[in-house]
């Protein structure tokens, strides 16, 4: 058991890492709404009107007007964050940020008063793991990861004073933040078995205390008896039985080298020590592993929906060269992993560390629907922590050179967030001027190039931040259950976009494609470039350095014949692959 830091340190390190936090995350307070954001907002204003109804209205989020329990599969935690957040500062962009960044900085003090149990120098292993592109863009979101991983790391701290202290209070806080986090994101009710398996086998037997991990049992219990009621079905039992359900044409071992990729990249920070983890005859030989990672992936030809050889004869180097560097840094994190379970018996916290990791790493190569950021994010506490322990024991720990890969790495992930950011402002900027385009109120003279603009309608098909900025203009979502289709109406395709259906030109008179620009210096999503930072469905890679293409929108002008069934644009499209 490694010696916690004294008082003084302590209070010097948490101002520091605190109001390095708020330093590195408040130049992104001003992003604009983005990907499933839009959803977890609008939940938090139905909760200021009826707190105990929260999914009891309409929205078209997949194609046509649902009520959001019949879609939403996902608890509505952070969704109570954000309507406090607004009942104090509005419903503007940066209010509904500042309302995120506290659970931020829960996530960064949580895992530094968890890292001074594990290991020697928790500074160290808090910066390494939150100065990650997975913890740095997902802190910029208003989705329910973040507050999330603050209930699941601080449920740890306390579980953890709880069997060192048996104050039986540290358990009850423990069991309700479990409980809490479960409630935002249900993935945090897998913090449940690792607490059991951890307490079995710390104390080598069953004990009371373990009573206390009925609590957050009998919270979700709860939870799917009352959403049943209300929505007339249990929204808890609808997640596992869609998670049962969805399947994927993935090959298992590309899913799993996409996960090792994902892990590598979007942890690049805890990666860039890897040269310091190893020494000898293993570090010449961790030199083969890219090169060796490089013939496997252009071996395979492709990953997931991209290609990396081409009909042609060619190969996407800048996809395979990415995909192998993310690699074979990645390989490391998971080696050290293993490693702590080979680790003398009494130290239960490197096994507690390499079940989080890899139960992590497992859920998302073999369970969830996609590789996604978002699942690997409950890694980064592990992470950090897990690699200062391994420099321990490589003799490397209090070395000098050790600020390098630290300020490395957060510039590559300062990097990837204002990528993101870049991305969520293009798409608001996109749906503000093309809505100033496009529509004009009764008042206004039509325009020249359009006639009768002022008797049309304006809509959209895709979501995310479009949406919901679209909709904040007057626009409305397409509805395909529509029975007809509105002659002269004009329709705004977003084309790197979900739930997009491509229109016949039997239906409608192309206008013009107006595009965006998005990122200058990284790509977080480009199906073209082959990156899905929140879905593996758009790409191997979580980022790439280099400019992102631009978002292109077209316009159209529906012509299709009163009566027109919605049915028929699906039949005669198809529809695109869905995020």
């Amino acid at each position: 058991m490694n010696k916690p830091p004294v008082p003084n340190t302590i209070q010097r390190d948490v101002l520091f890492l605190t109001l390095g936090t708020v330093a590195c995350l408040l130049p992104f307070i001003g992003k604009a709404v983005h990907l499933d954001d839009p959803v977890y907002v609008w939940i938090a204003q139905q909760i200021h009107i009826n707190p105990a109804d929260f999914f009891g209205f309409q929205i078209n989020w997949q194609g046509a007007l649902v009520t959001v329990s019949e879609f939403n599969r996902n608890p509505p935690g952070v969704s109570y964050v954000l309507a406090l957040a607004a009942a104090v500062g509005g419903w503007s962009d940066a209010a509904l940020h500042l309302g995120i960044l506290p659970c931020s900085i829960a996530v960064v003090l949580g895992t530094y008063a968890f890292a001074g149990r594990c290991c020697r120098a928790p500074l160290l292993a808090t910066v390494a793991g939150c100065a990650t592109p997975a913890f740095m863009v997902s802190a910029t979101t208003l989705m329910a990861d973040i507050p999330m991983l603050a209930c699941w790391v601080w449920a740890l701290v306390f579980w953890e004073r709880g069997m060192r202290s048996n104050h039986q209070g540290n358990f009850f806080v423990a069991a309700t933040l479990v409980a809490l986090g479960a409630l935002t994101k249900f993935i945090a009710v897998t913090v449940i078995p690792l607490l059991l398996a951890w307490s079995i086998v710390r104390d080598l037997r069953l004990r009371l205390y373990l009573l206390w991990l009925l609590l957050p049992i009998g919270a979700l219990i709860g939870f799917d008896f009352y959403t049943a009621h209300v929505y007339e079905h249990g929204i808890l039992s609808d997640a596992a039985n869609y998670a049962a359900g969805i399947g994927t044409k993935i090959p298992r071992h590309e899913r799993f080298i996409t996960a090792v990729i994902f892990v590598g990249g979007t942890l690049i920070t805890v990666a860039l020590f890897t040269p310091w983890l190893v020494r000898g005859r293993i570090r010449i030989a961790s030199a083969f592993a890219i090169p060796a990672m490089l013939g496997l992936i252009v071996a395979l030809g492709q990953l997931g929906y991209t290609p990396i050889r081409l009909l042609e004869g060619g190969v996407r180097w800048d996809i395979a060269l990415h995909a192998c560097i993310f690699a074979a840094a990645g390989l490391p994190l998971l080696f050290l992993s293993v490693d702590e379970l080979r680790r003398p018996r009494g130290d239960t916290f490197g096994w507690l560390l390499a079940a989080w990791l890899l139960g992590i790493f497992v859920f998302a190569a073999a369970v969830n629907w996609t590789v996604s950021t978002r699942v690997i994010l409950p890694m980064v506490p592990a992470a950090g922590i897990l690699l200062v322990r391994g420099l321990e024991r490589a003799g490397t720990l209090n070395t000098a050179w050790r600020v390098a890969p630290l300020v490395a790495g957060l510039a590559t992930s300062i990097l990837v967030a204002h990528a993101d950011y870049q991305w969520a402002g293009s798409a608001r900027d996109a749906a503000i001027d093309l809505a100033d385009r496009y529509w004009t109120d009764a008042n206004s003279d039509a325009r020249a190039d359009i006639p009768n603009t002022t008797r049309t309608q304006l809509q959209f098909q895709g979501h995310w931040g479009f949406q919901y900025y679209m909709e904040q203009m007057g626009a409305s979502a397409f509805d395909l259950r529509k029975r007809r289709v509105i002659p002269g109406s004009i329709l705004i395709n977003p084309c790197n976009n979900t739930n997009v259906v491509p229109f016949p030109q039997s239906f409608g008179r192309f206008v013009e494609t107006v595009r965006y620009p998005t990122s200058r210096y990284a790509t977080v999503h480009s199906p073209t470039r082959g990156v899905g930072f929140y879905a593996s469905t758009f790409g191997p890679l979580p980022f790439a350095l280099g400019p992102a293409p631009d978002d292109p929108y077209d316009v159209l002008r529906l012509q299709a014949p009163t009566g027109a069934p919605a049915e028929d644009i699906k039949r005669n499209c198809g529809m695109t692959p869905s995020g």
